[in-house]
């Protein structure tokens, strides 16, 4: 299968969008996914690409997958860090392989002046938990926390 990987464009928010709500289905937790979070997602980074990227990843002209990834300097690491927020091959795709070549591509060929890469996996999902893991990534033992900011008045 021949794979691209690149930067999101406007041609591609028609089968992006579907995506991420793909993603979120049955997850709430950070609110209900909505089209206005998607587009403010996709015009922030490309207003401050230092922040992030959103990167897709097509088959021909068919787009398959993508990837929103957040950079962020890490005292601890000594570094900049990459946080995988949200990676997704659409289901047709899946365990042919793309998933694995589109990580690849994020953690060894894209990025040339990060020391790191992290990402969180949700309980259910045994299969993402497994390809990360055969990908490299480990569990640090750490807790995941989360406090939602309170309202600007």
């Amino acid at each position: 299968m021949n794979l691209t990987f690149r930067g999101i464009q406007p041609e591609d928010h028609a089968d992006f969008f579907p995506f991420v709500h793909q993603l979120y289905e049955g997850d709430d937790k950070g609110g209900k996914m909505t089209q206005a979070k998607i587009a403010q997602t996709i015009d922030t980074l490309e207003k401050q690409p230092s922040a992030g990227q959103v990167l897709v990843v097509t088959s021909g002209t068919t787009l398959i997958g993508y990837a929103i990834l957040i950079r962020y300097w890490s005292n601890e690491y000594g570094g900049w860090l990459i946080f995988i927020d949200e990676f997704f091959v659409s289901a047709p795709f899946r365990n042919k392989g793309v998933g694995a070549q589109f990580m690849h591509y994020v953690t060894e060929a894209h990025f040339d002046d990060v020391v790191g890469f992290a990402l969180e996996v949700m309980p259910n999902n045994d299969g993402a938990l497994a390809l990360y893991k055969r990908l490299g990534f480990e569990e640090d033992g750490r807790y995941h926390l989360f406090k939602k900011a309170a309202p600007v008045p």
